[in-house]
């Protein structure tokens, strides 16, 4: 819902749709994944290793976007002649 908050009123329930679908995906590709491996140990194993696959991913995003957040707001400073 928060992320909703993010896009303009016309947009939010397409928003809203897309971010459910993610949701969507994921339980079926689980289902699927517990389908083909009995073992629960195992099962347990991939769904941890899909987990920590995707900690390097988050780190990249966020220090980029820390250097975009940085930019963005020197710039506004900038304009407004404030010093940041």
């Amino acid at each position: 819902m928060m992320a909703c908050e993010l896009f303009a009123a016309k947009y939010r329930t397409f928003a809203g749709t897309m971010i459910e679908n993610f949701w969507a995906v994921a339980t079926c590709f689980f289902a699927l994944l517990a389908y083909l491996v009995n073992n629960w140990v195992h099962l347990q194993i991939i769904i941890s290793l899909i987990g920590l696959l995707s900690i390097p991913l988050y780190w990249y995003a966020r220090c980029h976007a820390v250097s975009d957040f940085q930019r963005s707001v020197s710039r506004v400073g900038q304009g407004s002649r404030q010093t940041l």
